[in-house]
């Protein structure tokens, strides 16, 4: 391939690509700051730091693959796999490191919920002037009934708990699947 193919190759995909990640933060952009889809603050963080993080090592692998911004002499196709394939076990080696990072950022969360329970959640979705369904507070903890069975019943046993303190009742007398702050 000559020179001006090369160029024209480079730019068509740096372009591709822009057009690509602009989308994407956009979504993202716009889950974080406004408000779309249903991202908890816990959530937020990680997202956050993964779209920080992403985006800074995909222009730079951008710039580096397609403009070739290294320094030293003109490498030849052995030394770019090679320098490929160091690329991609450093990159392998930190995307490792975020996905452990991840992974005990989880865990403690999953701890400190299970320590903390769903006290404060379920107050803050309940109102003492308006019923909330109890399967609306299960949707806004993002917990499934078939497939969370384990969370669902400590937020159901919370809310029972709440009720014999107080702190919940029961509109109407009968409507067990309402509840409502005192």
């Amino acid at each position: 391939m000559d020179r001006s193919q090369t160029t024209t190759l480079s730019w068509t995909l740096f372009w591709t690509f822009w057009a690509v990640y602009v989308l994407s933060a956009v979504g993202t952009l716009s889950m974080l700051f406004f408000g779309f889809g249903a991202v908890r603050d816990d959530e937020r963080s990680i997202l956050v730091n993964t779209f920080v993080v992403e985006s800074g090592v995909a222009v730079i692998a951008l710039f580096y693959a397609l403009f070739q911004l290294r320094k030293g002499p003109v490498s030849t196709p052995d030394t770019e796999e090679a320098a490929l394939r160091d690329q991609l076990e450093k990159n392998n080696a930190e995307l490792m490191k975020i996905q452990g990072a991840i992974r005990k950022a989880k865990a403690e969360l999953a701890e400190a919920q299970s320590v903390v329970g769903y006290h404060d959640s379920i107050v803050a979705l309940c109102s003492p002037h308006a019923s909330t369904q109890v399967v609306d507070i299960l949707k806004a903890l993002l917990l499934n009934p078939e497939t969370d069975k384990v969370e669902v019943k400590k937020v159901l046993d919370e809310i029972g708990r709440m009720k014999k303190t107080g702190k919940l009742s029961t509109p109407y007398g009968t409507r067990t699947d309402l509840v409502q702050l005192t």
